[in-house]
């Protein structure tokens, strides 16, 4: 009775400790790992390469390659959702992180993740009519136009997290788990109250394929959510990699099944 009280306790805590892990799954529309292949990424402009990543393997961008999402996420642009990525490099030159716009003009619709010349990220948005910005900590005019700005060292990997909440509008940047800033989006009506536009979601890329990353620069373990993602999910996400959606209700039902099994053949002796 002992050890089916044990087994029992620990499926319990399991469970506890998991269900905030699952949880995560909740909405993931789409996972990129670049754990050594394309998981539903396209790599375009060149091989695919990969390098040591924050978890397991990452992209490893340059040399012309980038990978494209396609237009898979046009339709999740238009209510909440979020995106999660780690990036790992030295950022220089007007290059992209990721994005579904055309960055040859900052007023594009679309967003996007860019590197600045002066060793800074830019979160930019635009919506038809609209430049970025300002939002908290964000800056308008000419090509500096963004939301946000962060300092960006390629010595470490950083969480770089964005949520966009539709009905208030509102697009929240993270860095490493902190907020960064908040831009209130000002939608015209011409883009109907989406960030979605006819160009693809790319990764290394801006919408067009162009303004490329740069070879120092990794990208790790990314996500997108139809929802908004929770703060304390945002914390989790600073330590562990986006899991799996059927690994913990295995570890879980697996338990729980050894538990009830155990209990069972005590009483029948």
């Amino acid at each position: 009775m002992k050890t089916s009280l044990l087994v029992v306790l620990i499926a319990a805590s399991t469970l506890g400790y998991t269900t905030t892990k699952a949880a995560i799954t909740d909405g993931l529309v789409l996972h990129e790992t670049f754990d050594g292949t394309l998981d539903v990424a396209t790599a375009m402009g060149g091989v695919a390469v990969f390098a040591d990543g924050k978890f397991g393997q990452a992209a490893a961008l340059g040399g012309g390659w980038y990978a494209s999402l396609g237009d898979s996420l046009n339709s999740v642009y238009g209510g909440d959702w979020s995106v999660s990525l780690w990036v790992y490099g030295t950022v220089s030159g007007d290059t992209t992180i990721i994005s579904n716009k055309n960055w040859g003009d900052g007023n594009n619709i679309g967003w996007g993740i860019f590197n600045n010349n002066s060793g800074k990220l830019n979160w930019a948005t635009a919506t038809s009519g609209r430049s970025p910005g300002p939002g908290t900590g964000g800056t308008t005019g000419g090509w500096g136009s963004s939301d946000a700005r962060a300092n960006f060292t390629g010595t470490s990997w950083h969480s770089l997290i964005a949520t966009f909440e539709k009905s208030t509008k509102t697009m929240s940047f993270y860095m490493d788990g902190a907020l960064i800033a908040q831009s209130t989006i000002a939608f015209s009506g011409a883009e109907g109250e989406t960030l979605a536009t006819s160009l693809s979601t790319n990764i290394g890329a801006d919408g067009n394929g162009a303004y490329k990353s740069p070879s120092s620069v990794r990208v790790d373990d990314v996500g997108f959510w139809d929802r908004i993602i929770t703060g304390e999910e945002i914390a989790l996400l600073q330590t562990q990699a986006i899991p799996e959606p059927s690994t913990y209700g295995l570890i879980v039902g697996g338990l729980l099944f050894l538990s009830v099994g155990i209990a069972k053949r005590r009483r029948n002796k």
